[in-house]
């Protein structure tokens, strides 16, 4: 039972859902870490992700000098832009992206950018 229990689980059941899930079946509920030590059952410990480790080390981009410093009423057009990024789900339930950069002077939409996925290219085009 407790090895169909890890398997359900596709062996990526920590010790509290391997209890809860032992708490369900039986109505006196066993040492469930002594039971994950005796088969000798561990959860797959997921990696730590890379790239997020490489962005973290390079703070070339972690914090970017206020430039605005809150002064949002501007009067010179084309001196300041704001960007915008919405997602709304289209008919056939994918995602559609909607970047727009405002300028900041003027009530008008400069450039936008309609995609499918977020990406960089996305900012960069606007």
């Amino acid at each position: 039972m407790v090895k169909r229990i890890y398997d359900a689980h596709r062996r990526k059941i920590g010790y509290r859902t391997f209890y809860m899930v032992l708490v369900e079946l039986l109505e006196t509920p066993k040492n469930h870490k002594r039971l994950i030590r005796k088969f000798n059952l561990f959860a797959k410990v997921r990696r730590a992700n890379l790239y997020k480790q490489i962005d973290k080390a390079t703070q070339e981009h972690a914090v970017c000098p206020n430039l605005l410093n809150r002064k949002f009423e501007q009067n010179v057009p084309g001196k300041v832009f704001v960007i915008d990024i919405t997602c709304q789900p289209n008919h056939s339930g994918q995602m559609a992206y909607l970047s727009a950069a405002k300028d900041i002077a003027t009530p008008e939409i400069v450039v936008y950018e309609v995609t499918t996925t977020l990406t960089m290219e996305l900012f960069i085009a606007c």
